[in-house]
């Protein structure tokens, strides 16, 4: 079944539910209001996402085989714990050029998942404490040419790999900080760290502003 140029909305649950068949989401937007609720559950094999926008505590749950998202906005909003993309014991996932926004936790954050995973050239913005989050892989993982916003507080991780069975590769990826709001001079600490004989470069982008757009390492 293919649901194109279609509204979903759900204020107490679940917007659009895949069960039973595999389904094709296309140019369409799935909202969930419910503070624990999801945007898409793609809990049967062969769901795709392409173009389409989801946005609710958990924007997308997958715990079947197959999902493919592509072109699309997941987004999480909520203040509690919430997810752009959860998975659990899904398989055989694919996502690319895609933006993932994290709320509270994590921006994607799957578990105990079998197959290939593969996430490549999609921007992931950053949940409270994780980027991405990967525990209990059974497949091999693949991340290329992602851009993953690093989480701008202590103990935050914008790539955690837990019990990585098959491997992980990882290439052509970068991991920022983003800076957002106002400042007269904005910058950021790294601390407890000691450099001998060694050295630090660093990369900028302003994004806004008209006076004093540059950057650096001060010391």
């Amino acid at each position: 079944a293919t649901l194109s140029g279609s509204l979903f909305w759900s204020a107490a649950g679940t917007a659009v539910s895949v069960e039973a068949q595999a389904v094709s989401l296309v140019r369409s937007t799935a909202v969930s209001e419910a503070p624990d609720g999801r945007a898409l559950a793609a809990l049967s094999s062969g769901t795709t996402v392409d173009g389409s926008y989801l946005q609710g505590a958990y924007a997308a749950f997958a715990a079947g085989s197959g999902l493919r998202l592509s072109g699309s906005m997941l987004a999480s909003t909520t203040a509690a714990q919430g997810y752009a993309l959860l998975g659990s014991g899904a398989s055989d996932l694919r996502a690319s050029s895609s933006t993932f926004i994290g709320a509270s936790t994590a921006a994607v954050a799957l578990f105990a998942h079998g197959g290939l995973l593969e996430l490549s050239t999609n921007t992931v913005r950053a949940g409270a404490a994780y980027s991405i989050l990967l525990s209990t892989t059974h497949g091999p993982v693949w991340l290329s040419s992602n851009t993953v916003e690093v989480p701008a507080r202590a103990g935050a991780y914008g790539l955690f790999l837990g019990n990585i069975n098959a491997g992980a590769t990882v290439q052509q990826s970068a991991f920022v900080l983003r800076q957002t709001g106002s400042g007269t001079f904005p910058w950021c600490v790294r601390k407890g760290t000691s450099l001998a004989d060694g050295f630090v470069e660093v990369k900028f982008r302003p994004e806004a502003g008209r006076q004093d757009q540059a950057g650096g390492v001060v010391w």
